[in-house]
């Protein structure tokens, strides 16, 4: 590398590099082969990588001078500047000009005529767009890429790549709309170009009756075209961020509706699938519509709702002519995109949740659609035409099939694409109990760091959490892990738990942390503003009075989590026995902190080093501990 104290100018004269240069003389200068930092350090006026040369020498013996390569941009010690084979007087033009075959400002000696850099076919020296792929202007797009298919009208996005050499090109099927590598669809379509629609499929379409991909429209891309009309609802992404591709519904009176598809009749075996992402609503006391066939005001009909619910999640009901079921695991937690699968044979109903199995319900009795109107996006509406408690949020991708479909079935669409499983980073979880519900386990080998984000499409940031999916029967997010500020002393004023969260208290000192704990092991706290949305319950743990799991579901009831004081129903949990009939059923928060308790304290978590003592008592009688060398002196909370 050249290095001078100033911009200068050069020129060429009769070969030879005349050099302006504007530094001082400064210190002494140095002879040819010197080291060097600067031009100005060597008594020749040029540095290239720390060596001082002579501009008139030709370092790699190639018939241009140090000076000429310098001004060129080739490297001055090395032949062939580019590694292509071609040495670089050679790729010269008349006079050792420079010359860009590509135009795009680099000489052919600096640009490699066998190196392809972004892997589109043309090699730098050709290609224009180094770090931008142009495979699709390819020359070879029309040899190797197949005319039959989906691929037939998708000629303009069609391109080839070269992932290993340029003499190899396949093609590259990316932004072919409908397209899969392996054909899933049943769709009448020929989705991987191979000349073969829907194999694998049964006869016709594999039980495929509709298929309304909501992609900014109301069509229906399935076998019978049972097209429907958008009304108010408008175009959104989808859950890979493509514009345009999903739609997003938020008023009264936002829907799509089909006056006639090709849905069953009376009692039949059904299946749904839908992407859905619920938007945060006020209104989380009431059930939303996602979809439903047959005739609303009467009741006669088939679909999925959201019930009522907390802005944190809500559960998916099934919703058929006055015999509903609903699961309390097919939960949908809000800003993330989940599928929600229904299977529907007789009076039994299958609940799926990203392919899972989400709970079953059998119905009272059986129903008989009289009509096969389908509405999108709302769950009641009158004769007068009114739709009342619509949806809020985007929904993508309905699918119906007049057969039962199975989890390996739903496991394919969830993986279409690039999507990945709840809890990565492309694809955060709400929590770990989202994660949980959507297959990361249970056991003590899914126990570990989960990519979370709590409040969705919200400001926050996403973060790693660890997460126990093994106690009391998993999705338990680490909030918190705390030790003391002076075990010895356990019950003297100056004892405190440390560090705390940022929770309502007015008099604690002890140190407040914002920062996840990376494990059971780790001090730390997640930022308390975000405790709510991770799980009003919660798992108190500690070696000094084993562990206690707290539900809190009413409004009413106290949490760690609100920082509201009132009810709570606890249970031990975890390998501390606690103590025979002894629970604590109130949260309190008082000035240093919160606690548990019940006739006296169980736990209080004091923040202060000036008065009180932190209790961790199994027995709720506000004694000091009994365990005197834990392994570890302190202990966490959990979150669900």
């Amino acid at each position: 590398m050249r290095k001078s104290c100033v911009a200068r100018s050069g020129w060429v004269v009769l070969g030879a590099v005349v050099w302006l240069v504007a530094c001082g003389d400064g210190a002494k200068r140095r002879p040819l082969g010197g080291s060097c930092g600067f031009d100005e350090d060597c008594s020749s006026g040029l540095c290239f990588d720390s060596v001082c040369l002579d501009p008139d020498a030709d370092e790699d013996v190639d018939g241009l001078t140090n000076g000429l390569e310098l001004s060129l941009g080739t490297n001055p010690s090395a032949a062939d500047t580019d590694g292509d084979g071609k040495a670089d007087p050679d790729e010269l033009g008349p006079g050792l000009s420079g010359v860009d075959t590509d135009g795009d400002g680099l000489i052919d000696a600096v640009e490699s005529a066998t190196a392809d850099s972004d892997k589109d076919c043309i090699v730098d020296e050709l290609d224009a767009h180094n770090a931008v792929s142009d495979g699709d202007k390819s020359p070879d797009v029309a040899e190797v890429c197949p005319a039959v298919g989906v691929c037939v009208d998708a000629k303009a996005v069609l391109a080839v790549t070269c992932p290993t050499q340029t003499d190899q090109p396949v093609c590259d099927f990316g932004r072919v709309p409908f397209h899969e590598p392996v054909e899933s669809a049943c769709d009448l379509a020929d989705n991987d170009c191979d000349g073969e629609t829907d194999e694998g499929c049964e006869v016709g379409f594999d039980g495929l009756i509709g298929h309304w991909q909501l992609d900014g429209d109301g069509n229906d891309t399935g076998p019978y075209r049972d097209h429907g009309v958008v009304t108010g609802a408008v175009a959104a992404a989808d859950r890979f961020g493509a514009a345009g591709k999903a739609l997003r519904f938020a008023n009264v009176g936002d829907r799509v509706t089909v006056t006639a598809t090709h849905h069953p009749l009376g009692e039949a075996t059904v299946s749904y699938t839908l992407w859905v992402k619920p938007e945060r609503d006020a209104r989380v006391d009431q059930a939303v519509g996602l979809f439903s066939f047959g005739e609303i005001a009467e009741n006669r009909r088939s679909g999925l709702v959201l019930g009522a619910g907390s802005n944190a999640e809500r559960c998916a009901g099934y919703i058929g002519q006055g015999n509903d079921g609903a699961s309390e695991s097919a939960c949908v937690p809000a800003g993330h995109w989940s599928l929600l699968a229904v299977v529907k044979e007789g009076r039994r109903v299958r609940f799926y949740l990203d392919a899972k199995p989400a709970g079953e319900v059998e119905l009272a009795a059986g129903q008989s659609l009289r009509r096969t109107s389908l509405t999108i996006g709302a769950s009641k509406q009158f004769a007068s035409g009114v739709v009342l408690e619509p949806f809020v949020g985007v929904l993508d991708d309905l699918r119906v099939y007049r057969r039962a479909i199975d989890a390996a079935e739903l496991g394919r669409l969830v993986s279409e694409g690039t999507w990945g499983a709840a809890g990565t980073g492309g694809n955060p979880a709400q929590s770990c109990l989202h994660a949980l519900r959507a297959g990361r386990g249970v056991g003590a080998d899914s126990d570990g760091a989960v990519v979370v984000d709590s409040d969705g499409d919200g400001p926050r940031a996403a973060m790693t959490v660890w997460c126990d999916q093994t106690t009391d029967g998993g999705g338990w997010t680490l909030a918190w892990v705390y030790g003391f500020t002076d075990f010895a002393a356990f019950t003297a004023a100056g004892n405190a738990v440390t560090p705390i969260p940022a929770w309502p208290v007015t008099s604690a000192d002890v140190a407040v942390s914002r920062v996840a704990p990376g494990g059971p092991s780790s001090s730390g706290a997640i930022d308390w503003a975000e405790w709510e949305d991770l799980g009003t319950s919660f798992l108190v743990t500690s070696e000094l009075a084993g562990g206690f799991a707290c539900d809190s579901r009413g409004v009413e009831d106290g949490s760690l989590a609100t920082g509201l004081e009132g009810p709570v129903s606890c249970r031990v949990v975890g390998a501390g026995a606690g103590c025979a009939g002894a629970l604590p059923d109130w949260v309190f928060f008082w000035d240093y902190g919160p606690g548990l308790s019940a006739e006296n304290l169980f736990f209080y978590f004091d923040g202060s080093t000036v008065d009180n003592w932190p209790t961790h008592d199994a027995c709720g009688l506000n004694a000091a501990p009994t365990v005197t060398a834990p392994t570890r002196a302190g202990g966490a909370v959990y979150l669900r």
